[in-house]
């Protein structure tokens, strides 16, 4: 499943038209056509197209281009791939998952919205080619299925890690985890750079195996025994420490290497060379290709209106790449369309309008709560930078969703009341006692009844912490011994709450149910409260206290103009009604009967 997840996602980058992209295209839906109806106001593809290009237009385009520069190759080099090549690589791949064929399409539809005409042509068709292109670049030695065979089947070590970026400050801290190897969890926590494992207290998400390209990092760490520290280890440009919790025997009796065993090695090696040689034959096919992209660069959008690509001087028209984004994302996209064109006529119908200056104001409000201050005032280029990086939204895009938050904001504004139950609230869950607990978080009532009786038996900290590492369903808390950060109070789950506020230190919690899962806890003690008075932060927690009102105002408010409006999604096939439209049975009119 790993090797085809990673093909997979490869393969997304060269997905676009299985056809030759240039060719004559069978005439595209009409742009006045209608897509949608929300209170009767008609939403056209047009409008669809331009939202779709605005979300996922360059990232379509781009696939468009590579598959157009694969099938270039695939041309040249006479390389033919049938569809019965493709199906039967569909049928090799269902079959490797003990799943028939269709139930296997089904799957990927239910769980990643690819439809079998997509699989074959965007994954399938594409994988094959970059095989077939790439086949004199993927062979296969003995030594390397050796050493793949002794990472699947040979020993592992459960490790925890430090990761530290200087020389120096791994010496120092070497010196204090060799001397007292009981303080490498909270070393990890402290000091490590690497966040994955430093919150799970230096745990390796995975036991360590062997060749992972670093001969001395893997002598090193597959000597030790448990208890033991390792010396300060340098791979690449950063310097590990290693802990060694246990060490997992070798497997390799109880799996020889069959010839099976073998050729499922030898597909998994091949997968991964696939990865590295296809980015290579990319980059080569680009070079040689004269590409320019066009969509989303301002200047060359106003040179060249209608195209998103330039191939050796041939477009990939906008019209092209909108009609394949609504193809593979425009029923999403027009849920949300939908939504959004809710939004402003419930606006309009309040009289409320959104200036340009309200959504610069709110951008600035976050930039200065999320940024430091740039002489003195909001960085609102790098906030929109940092929007971009890590939510993938462009700055239209985002203008657009502040509009509608403002819009909703002034909507719900007049309905905000602070109290001063709420303000003392505020004041305790920031300030007030938290309660230090471990918890252990299980997925039905019979294990956590069973759990609960084991800790009762030996109600220790270690014991409960054993415990946790055998049972816990939470990866994260298992890795670090059901540790968590302190319970507040007012923090969103009032029975965890209740329950952890009437804990003595070392007494076992009841059996909390939260949701679909069974939380233990085992009591710590209490943190002292801060000594800040009430006064001094009276002003913060309001502002605070009031932004959550005014959230949980905002949803409620989206649900009920959603449910109060009438609209169709004519891709999906959607249709809503208000509730208040539906008669039921027992009231509706009779007819009346012929006389």
């Amino acid at each position: 499943m790993k090797s085809f997840i990673r093909l997979s996602a490869m393969l997304l980058v060269v997905t676009g038209l299985c056809s030759d992209i240039f060719a004559q295209q069978a005439p595209a839906p009409s742009p006045d056509s209608i897509v949608a109806r929300v209170n009767n106001e008609p939403i056209t593809r047009q409008q669809l197209g331009d939202e779709c290009l605005l979300h996922f237009g360059r990232d379509v385009a781009e696939k468009m281009m590579n598959k157009y520069l694969i099938q270039t190759e695939c041309h040249k080099r006479n390389i033919v791939i049938t569809q019965d090549e493709v199906r039967a690589e569909i049928e090799r791949l269902a079959k490797s998952f003990n799943l028939p064929v269709t139930q296997w399409l089904n799957l990927l539809k239910d769980e990643r919205g690819i439809n079998e005409q997509q699989y074959s042509e965007d994954i399938i068709w594409p994988s094959l080619a970059l095989k077939a292109i790439a086949k004199d670049q993927i062979v296969v030695n003995e030594q390397e299925i050796a050493m793949a065979y002794d990472r699947l089947c040979g020993p592992s070590v459960e490790a925890r890690i430090i990761v530290l970026d200087t020389p120096e400050k791994a010496a120092e801290i070497h010196k204090i985890v060799a001397a007292d190897p009981s303080r490498f969890t909270a070393m990890a926590k402290q000091h490590s750079i690497d966040t994955n494992t430093a919150s799970r207290g230096g745990m390796a998400p995975a036991p360590l195996r062997m060749h992972t390209g670093f001969p001395e990092f893997d002598k090193a760490v597959f000597s030790l025994k448990p208890g033991q520290v390792s010396n300060v280890l340098n791979v690449g440009n950063q310097y590990l420490i290693v802990y060694c919790e246990r060490i997992n025997p070798s497997i390799k009796d109880k799996n020889p290497l069959t010839d099976d065993l073998k050729k499922r090695i030898v597909e998994e090696i091949k997968v991964q060379k696939l990865s590295k040689v296809s980015t290579d034959i990319f980059q080569q096919l680009q070079q040689k290709a004269k590409v320019t992209i066009v969509l989303g660069n301002p200047q060359l959008e106003r040179q060249y209106p209608t195209a998103a690509i330039l191939i050796d001087g041939k477009q990939i028209g906008r019209k092209q790449v909108a009609e394949k984004a609504i193809e593979r994302h425009g029923a999403k996209v027009l849920d949300g369309l939908i939504q959004f064109v809710l939004v402003e006529q419930a606006a309009k119908k309040a009289g409320i309008t959104v200036t340009d200056k309200d959504v610069d104001d709110q951008i600035a409000t976050i930039a200065a709560d999320a940024l430091p201050l740039k002489n003195g005032a909001a960085d609102v280029e790098r906030w929109y930078a940092t929007v971009a990086r890590e939510y993938g939204l462009s700055r239209e895009q985002y203008r657009k969703q502040i509009r509608s938050q403002v819009a909703l904001t002034k909507m719900v504004e007049p309905d905000v009341r602070i109290e001063n139950d709420d303000i003392q609230k505020g004041y305790e869950a920031n300030y007030g006692p938290r309660v230090r607990v471990r918890a252990i978080i299980l997925n039905d009532m019979r294990s956590a009844q069973r759990v609960w009786a084991e800790a009762r038996k030996n109600p220790t900290e270690k014991n409960f912490g054993d415990l946790c590492e055998q049972y816990c369903v939470d990866p994260n808390i298992r890795a670090i011994r059901g540790e968590v950060p302190p319970i507040q109070k007012h923090g969103g789950i009032p029975e965890l709450e209740s329950e952890a506020f009437k804990l003595s230190p070392g007494e076992l919690s009841d059996i909390v149910t939260v949701g679909q899962t069974f939380i233990i806890m085992y009591c710590l003690g209490q943190t002292q409260p801060d000594n800040i008075p009430l006064d001094d932060v009276k002003d913060m927690i309001i502002k605070d206290v009031r932004q959550k009102k005014i959230d949980v105002l905002m949803a409620e408010l989206v649900e009920q103009i959603k449910d109060n409006g009438t609209w169709e999604n004519l891709l999906s096939g959607d249709v809503h009604t208000p509730r208040s439209a539906v008669v039921p049975a027992e009231n509706a009119p009779q007819p009346t009967p012929d006389k």
